[in-house]
């Protein structure tokens, strides 16, 4: 999702392929299972509406819509991220022995689904007439090397996940005080390093970029957060202050760092507020959607595009319309096709990542 601004040099397009959770206690995890849901229908929405006006909904960068999307971008992806991070963190690698292991299964479940979603995707958008965007030459090069479309967040979720897992392979146990100089090293990662764009392979900024906000996850995971109404109260404060500013654009203009430093703070307060008040917004529709995040991120697009289309030809106009209708068939779409072709031995695994176990005899 590259917007026009600044915002562009810190992240390029569009969402983490969170893994599924298995925390011991049924509350917690139908919290994060809630923030999953959340977390997925704001990917969603943001995606519906398009990052720019010749995307999704294709609407004016000076509309309320645009605004709309803007106001979330430092939200979206940071918080697929934290969630995994904090998803990892339940089960993180154990010893160097455990690091092959765990990357083979890290290829299952992202670049298998990175080939099959990206090669399906750029077939359907080049058969299928008033496509915003139709494949060329090149496209398969940037699926695999830069990153395509939304897509681009499973490599950055492999560098992400092999470089968590050869740090835990090799710390005895992390301290809240490690933990703690590791995230500000992180951030500090991502507020000054940047590479340039013809060696942003393996989507290697946004890797940087997202990276601290998956630390954050594991340490809240680790070692929580306590939470008073002081706290709350004063992050509410900070994450509006923020998200007014990004909203009127006043980072425009401003050096480079001072930017990423916006939006850095941004993704992290906001971020921190929902997981505060995470008891306050557990759902089991929001739950029952979270079961379902990755495969709504891998396929969602097919589904936006789609109703976008369909409804344009047959007369629909109301943009409000299309959106809501666009958000609907973006989630329906992916969550049957996960109960259909994804319960099958070879669709879960080519579609959604799940390595198919060895038939028994």
């Amino acid at each position: 999702m590259p917007a026009t601004s600044l915002r562009a040099t810190r992240l390029t397009p569009r969402t983490s392929a969170p893994a599924t959770p298995a925390a011991p206690h049924p509350r917690a995890d139908l919290s994060v299972q809630s923030l999953r849901g959340l977390a997925v229908i704001l990917m969603v929405a943001g995606h519906v509406i398009g990052d720019d006006g010749g995307r999704g909904l294709q609407v004016a960068d000076d509309s309320l819509w645009r605004s709309a999307y803007l106001l979330l971008d430092d939200i979206r992806m940071p918080f697929f991220t934290l969630l995994s991070g904090y998803v990892y963190a339940l089960r993180p690698v154990r010893g160097t022995d455990a690091v092959p292991g765990f990357l083979r299964r890290k290829v299952d479940r992202l670049l298998v689904p990175l080939l099959f979603v990206g090669l399906t995707t750029m077939a359907v958008q080049a058969a299928v007439p008033g496509t915003n965007e139709k494949p060329g030459a090149e496209s398969f090069l940037q699926l695999v090397v830069f990153g395509y479309q939304h897509l681009w967040f499973l490599l950055a979720a492999m560098v992400i996940f092999s470089l968590t897992a050869l740090l835990d392979a090799h710390a005895p146990q992390w301290t809240a005080r490690s933990h703690a100089c590791l995230v500000t090293g992180a951030f500090a990662l991502a507020l000054f390093v940047q590479v340039p764009a013809q060696g942003n392979v393996i989507a290697l900024n946004q890797a940087i970029w997202l990276w601290p906000f998956f630390l954050v996850g594991a340490g809240l995971q680790r070692f929580g957060l306590r939470t008073t109404a002081p706290r709350v109260g004063a992050l509410a404060a900070v994450t509006t202050l923020l998200l007014v500013t990004g909203a009127l654009g006043l980072a425009e203009g401003l050096p480079s760092a001072v930017v990423r430093l916006h939006g850095l703070a941004t993704g992290l307060c906001a971020l921190l507020l929902v997981y505060l008040v995470r008891g306050r917004l557990h759902a089991s529709t929001l739950a029952r959607l979270g079961a379902y995040s990755y495969g709504i991120y891998l396929w969602h697009v097919l589904g936006a595009a789609g109703s976008r289309i369909v409804l344009t030809k047959l007369g629909l106009t109301s943009t409000a319309l299309l959106f809501v209708l666009g958000i609907a068939v973006a989630i329906a779409v992916p969550v049957v096709a996960e109960r259909t072709v994804g319960r099958t031995r070879w669709g879960g695994w080519l579609a959604f990542g799940r390595r198919p176990r060895p038939a028994t005899s």
